[in-house]
């Protein structure tokens, strides 16, 4: 006896529906439902005051009803702008150098609160503030406010080293300070740093990095001179929920001025 497609389908059908009755896979989130907390940071002012309170905002949902801990973290970045005018060389040093002032730290761990829930949202909506110090300020050294002297001992290890190649890049600059202005070096010594095809050696190099020291920073540095410190913080949000599963948020980041 043939049996009509109908037919077969409704059996296939009822065989489907007994199976998602004993095997029902929304019950079995219970057993298997484990995961981490999903977090999420609410976009924050881009720029913000020194010494002074910043608001933020953590919106946050996760399986079960215990969060064991909750916590902000902040890591630091620095941006160094110089403007350097070389003494009687017409020439002006410019560069900028993006680097890692301090690496990720715990800024402040939270207690739980169930009244943060937001039924609104269908998440817990956390509120809190992050204190910017005073020393993340925006500071601008220069020749009417600093000194020669503490103007050179502010340079960055890497800018001086990208100041003194600079220098060392331009033969003719190199000769200029080093021989015809502050008499450092004989013609004849210098002329010994280059190879036959007029590039410098890297012995050459050395010699011309201390000769540059050597001639200390009132006759190195011009009558102008300026550099900008200007720092950016990356705040980022944890939580361990009652599973000991940790996640952490996306960064959010903002200028201090």
């Amino acid at each position: 006896m043939k049996i009509s497609k109908i037919y077969l389908f409704i059996i296939v059908l009822g065989f489907v529906i007994s199976r998602c009755e004993t095997n029902d896979p929304l019950k079995d989130l219970g057993v298997l439902g484990k995961q981490n907390a999903n977090i999420y940071f609410v976009p924050i002012q881009p720029i913000a005051d020194a010494n002074a309170d910043m608001e933020y905002e953590i919106e946050y949902w996760t399986v079960g009803n215990e969060i064991k801990s909750q916590s902000l973290w902040d890591k630091i970045y620095i941006t160094e702008e110089y403007d350097i005018e070389i003494k009687n060389a017409s020439y002006t040093y410019k560069n900028t150098f993006d680097s890692l002032y301090r690496d990720k730290a715990l800024y402040k761990e939270y207690d739980f609160d169930f009244t943060d829930w937001n039924p609104d949202k269908n998440a817990y909506d956390f509120k809190s503030k992050y204190f910017v110090d005073a020393k993340y300020a925006k500071k601008t050294l220069k020749q009417n406010n600093t000194s020669k002297s503490d103007f050179f001992n502010s340079i960055s290890e890497n800018a001086l080293n990208s100041i003194f190649q600079s220098l060392i890049n331009s033969k003719s600059l190199l000769r200029k300070i080093l021989v015809e202005n502050n008499n450092i070096v004989e013609e004849a010594i210098f002329e010994t740093w280059y190879d036959d095809n007029g590039k410098i050696t890297d012995n050459g190099i050395i010699a011309a990095k201390n000769a540059l020291l050597a001639i200390g920073q009132d006759n190195l540095i011009g009558d102008k001179y300026k550099k900008t410190e200007s720092f950016k913080i990356y705040l980022s949000f944890k939580i361990t929920n009652g599973f000991d599963e940790e996640n952490e948020s996306s960064s959010r980041s903002f200028k201090v001025k």
